[in-house]
């Protein structure tokens, strides 16, 4: 086979594997957009590219696919969302040294040398596990994902800024306001309450908290005043600029469930007070 036909088959792939993306998001109910995954996709797919900060997220295939990296999303140099290209080609190595270069700088280049926080589930909400450089290098060379570290995703590890209240969870509702009259049209209350974690929880760890537990960002005391306003305000427009693109993609698609209902946001703040987004679930 010649290069020239090489390449028009890789084309041809890839231009199947963008159409079949396209198909699954545009036809997807806002139900499902409890997944990562899909909201990733979504978000790569705006008509104009987004400016979010989220950790390095990579997705994991079997052992017996060409390359152990189905999809790896990042925010590029210019603090855009964007989904790595040429993925059939990507080793753990790769992976392994993007993370290095990232999670050991700064505050946690000493101590615990963690560079990775596995998931074994898509939507990162189920059992965690932290790699340091020295287990990913020695996991890696296995070159099979899934056995290696018994999980389906891997997120950069980003170290917290020190003290409580590093993690932050914005809870977002949409529900009908009450209607003065049967003629009213109605309208939606749209809303975001963002809670003070001191750790990054699940969607089933959250279950199992009490109420008491949670603070919200309102109720947090502290001197730098600025700063809360400043994450509080930065998480609404985030999580809003996600829930348009969300709804767009349904409207588009003429998905009579065409409202996205609910939705939680985890999010980390570094030691250079960089607010980072974790991911994204339904409630």
């Amino acid at each position: 086979m010649t290069d020239d036909t090489l390449a028009k088959a890789k084309t041809n792939t890839e231009d199947a594997v963008s159409t079949r993306s396209s198909q699954i998001i545009n036809n997807t109910p806002s139900r499902y957009f409890g997944n990562w995954e899909i909201v990733l996709s979504v978000l790569t797919n705006a008509k104009k590219k987004l400016r979010l900060r989220i950790l390095d997220t990579v997705f994991l295939q079997s052992e017996n696919s060409r390359s152990p990296v189905s999809n790896w999303y990042f925010t590029s140099k210019n603090g855009e969302l964007v989904k790595r290209t040429g993925v059939s080609n990507i080793t753990l190595h790769h992976v392994y040294d993007r993370f290095c270069r990232l999670a050991l700088t700064g505050p946690n280049a000493s101590g615990p040398r963690i560079v990775a926080v596995g998931y074994s589930d898509n939507n990162l909400q189920k059992n965690r596990i932290t790699l340091t450089a020295e287990q990913f290098q020695r996991d890696a060379k296995s070159q099979k994902a899934s056995l290696a570290f018994n999980c389906s995703v891997l997120q950069c590890f980003i170290s917290p800024s020190l003290g409580n209240g590093n993690f932050f969870q914005g809870v977002y509702s949409c529900t009908d306001m009450p209607l003065v009259s049967p003629h009213d049209k109605q309208e939606k209350k749209r809303e975001v309450v963002i809670y003070a974690i001191e750790d990054f929880i699940t969607m089933s760890e959250r279950s199992n908290r009490s109420a008491g537990n949670d603070v919200t960002l309102s109720q947090v005391k502290g001197d730098d005043s600025a700063l809360i306003k400043w994450v509080q305000k930065e998480i609404e427009v985030v999580i809003m600029k996600i829930i348009h693109e969300l709804e767009r993609v349904t409207i588009q698609s003429s998905i009579a469930e065409n409202k996205v209902s609910t939705l939680s946001a985890n999010f980390v703040l570094d030691g250079q007070k960089n607010l980072w987004l974790i991911n994204t679930f339904k409630v």
